[in-house]
Protein backbone atom coordinates (compact mmCIF):
# COMPACT_ATOMS: atom_id res chain seq x y z
CA UNK A 1 0.00 0.00 0.00
CA UNK A 2 1.32 3.35 -0.71
CA UNK A 3 -0.29 7.25 -0.86
CA UNK A 4 -1.04 8.26 -4.15
CA UNK A 5 -1.81 11.98 -4.00
CA UNK A 6 -3.49 11.68 -0.73
CA UNK A 7 -5.46 8.41 -1.42
CA UNK A 8 -4.55 4.67 -0.42
CA UNK A 9 -3.12 3.33 -3.54
CA UNK A 10 -3.25 -0.36 -4.36
CA UNK A 11 -1.01 -1.87 -7.36
CA UNK A 12 -3.05 -4.27 -9.16
CA UNK A 13 -1.45 -6.17 -12.20
CA UNK A 14 -3.02 -5.44 -15.55
CA UNK A 15 -1.88 -7.68 -18.50
CA UNK A 16 -0.47 -6.58 -21.06
CA UNK A 17 -0.31 -10.07 -23.71
CA UNK A 18 2.07 -12.41 -21.38
CA UNK A 19 3.47 -8.69 -19.29
CA UNK A 20 1.93 -7.98 -16.61
CA UNK A 21 2.15 -4.42 -15.13
CA UNK A 22 1.48 -2.74 -12.00
CA UNK A 23 -1.74 -0.45 -12.03
CA UNK A 24 -2.30 1.98 -8.90
CA UNK A 25 -6.15 1.71 -8.26
CA UNK A 26 -7.53 3.93 -5.55
CA UNK A 27 -10.01 2.85 -3.11
CA UNK A 28 -12.33 5.52 -2.38
CA UNK A 29 -15.47 3.87 -2.77
CA UNK A 30 -17.51 0.72 -2.49
CA UNK A 31 -17.86 1.47 -6.43
CA UNK A 32 -14.05 -0.21 -6.49
CA UNK A 33 -15.56 -3.44 -6.01
CA UNK A 34 -18.13 -3.34 -9.16
CA UNK A 35 -15.61 -2.08 -11.33
CA UNK A 36 -13.74 -4.89 -10.59
CA UNK A 37 -16.57 -7.37 -10.57
CA UNK A 38 -17.51 -5.89 -13.96
CA UNK A 39 -13.75 -6.74 -15.48
CA UNK A 40 -14.43 -10.02 -14.24
CA UNK A 41 -17.51 -10.73 -16.14
CA UNK A 42 -16.29 -9.09 -19.47
CA UNK A 43 -13.31 -11.09 -19.31
CA UNK A 44 -15.37 -14.50 -18.76
CA UNK A 45 -18.02 -13.19 -22.08
CA UNK A 46 -14.39 -13.46 -23.94
CA UNK A 47 -13.70 -16.31 -22.41
CA UNK A 48 -16.70 -17.45 -23.96
CA UNK A 49 -16.68 -16.06 -27.22
CA UNK A 50 -13.10 -17.28 -27.96
CA UNK A 51 -12.54 -20.34 -25.56
CA UNK A 52 -9.37 -21.22 -27.48
CA UNK A 53 -7.92 -17.63 -27.19
CA UNK A 54 -4.96 -18.20 -24.02
CA UNK A 55 -5.27 -14.20 -23.86
CA UNK A 56 -8.53 -14.14 -23.05
CA UNK A 57 -8.04 -16.28 -20.26
CA UNK A 58 -4.78 -14.82 -18.95
CA UNK A 59 -6.96 -11.76 -18.72
CA UNK A 60 -9.57 -13.27 -17.17
CA UNK A 61 -7.48 -14.56 -14.43
CA UNK A 62 -5.93 -11.06 -13.78
CA UNK A 63 -9.59 -9.85 -12.99
CA UNK A 64 -10.35 -12.07 -10.50
CA UNK A 65 -6.59 -11.73 -8.93
CA UNK A 66 -7.59 -8.16 -8.85
CA UNK A 67 -11.38 -8.15 -7.51
CA UNK A 68 -9.35 -10.99 -5.29
CA UNK A 69 -6.75 -8.13 -4.14
CA UNK A 70 -9.78 -5.43 -3.54
CA UNK A 71 -11.77 -7.51 -0.98
CA UNK A 72 -8.35 -8.32 0.65
CA UNK A 73 -7.99 -4.30 1.04
CA UNK A 74 -12.00 -4.15 2.14
CA UNK A 75 -11.08 -6.95 4.63
CA UNK A 76 -13.21 -9.92 2.84
CA UNK A 77 -10.65 -12.92 2.70
CA UNK A 78 -13.28 -15.23 1.97
CA UNK A 79 -14.41 -13.26 -0.89
CA UNK A 80 -10.79 -13.03 -1.65
CA UNK A 81 -10.29 -17.04 -1.66
CA UNK A 82 -12.66 -17.80 -3.94
CA UNK A 83 -11.50 -14.97 -6.28
CA UNK A 84 -7.62 -16.39 -6.17
CA UNK A 85 -9.13 -19.82 -6.55
CA UNK A 86 -11.14 -18.63 -9.81
CA UNK A 87 -7.46 -17.62 -11.03
CA UNK A 88 -5.80 -20.74 -9.94
CA UNK A 89 -7.88 -22.93 -11.76
CA UNK A 90 -7.36 -20.76 -14.81
CA UNK A 91 -3.65 -21.03 -14.87
CA UNK A 92 -3.63 -24.65 -13.83
CA UNK A 93 -5.60 -25.36 -17.19
CA UNK A 94 -3.36 -23.17 -18.89
CA UNK A 95 -0.80 -25.23 -17.63
CA UNK A 96 -2.17 -28.66 -18.83
CA UNK A 97 -1.97 -27.48 -22.35
CA UNK A 98 1.15 -25.56 -22.21
CA UNK A 99 3.19 -27.12 -19.08
CA UNK A 100 6.61 -25.56 -18.23
CA UNK A 101 5.44 -21.70 -19.63
CA UNK A 102 7.62 -19.83 -17.09
CA UNK A 103 4.88 -17.13 -17.00
CA UNK A 104 2.14 -19.49 -16.44
CA UNK A 105 4.15 -20.82 -13.36
CA UNK A 106 5.69 -17.34 -12.01
CA UNK A 107 1.97 -16.48 -11.66
CA UNK A 108 0.20 -19.70 -10.13
CA UNK A 109 3.35 -19.63 -8.01
CA UNK A 110 2.26 -15.68 -6.83
CA UNK A 111 -1.26 -16.90 -6.48
CA UNK A 112 -0.84 -20.01 -4.45
CA UNK A 113 0.98 -17.52 -2.02
CA UNK A 114 -1.14 -15.16 -1.64
CA UNK A 115 -4.27 -17.28 -1.05
CA UNK A 116 -2.23 -19.05 1.27
CA UNK A 117 -1.60 -15.74 3.38
CA UNK A 118 -4.91 -15.60 3.10
CA UNK A 119 -6.25 -19.06 4.58
CA UNK A 120 -3.38 -18.27 7.49
CA UNK A 121 -4.92 -14.85 7.88
CA UNK A 122 -8.60 -16.31 8.80
CA UNK A 123 -7.03 -19.44 11.09
CA UNK A 124 -7.49 -22.42 8.37
CA UNK A 125 -3.76 -23.44 8.76
CA UNK A 126 -4.40 -26.36 7.17
CA UNK A 127 -5.55 -25.20 3.94
CA UNK A 128 -2.79 -22.54 3.84
CA UNK A 129 -0.08 -25.60 4.54
CA UNK A 130 -1.86 -27.33 1.28
CA UNK A 131 -1.63 -24.39 -0.74
CA UNK A 132 2.26 -23.75 0.46
CA UNK A 133 2.76 -27.19 -0.37
CA UNK A 134 1.31 -26.60 -4.10
CA UNK A 135 3.29 -23.63 -4.35
CA UNK A 136 6.71 -25.46 -3.56
CA UNK A 137 5.71 -27.91 -6.71
CA UNK A 138 4.92 -25.15 -8.89
CA UNK A 139 8.24 -23.87 -7.76
CA UNK A 140 10.32 -27.24 -8.71
CA UNK A 141 9.03 -27.55 -11.93
CA UNK A 142 11.66 -26.64 -14.66
CA UNK A 143 11.21 -23.85 -16.83
CA UNK A 144 10.74 -24.01 -20.63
Amino acid sequence: MVEFFGYSALFVLVSYGLRFMPIPILFCSEGSLVLFKRAVKDQKRLVDEHPHQAYHRINLASAHHNLAVAFVKDGKPSCAVKEYLHAIAIFESLLKQHSGFPEYLDRLSQLYNDVGIEFEKMGRTTEARAIYENRRKVDDVPRI
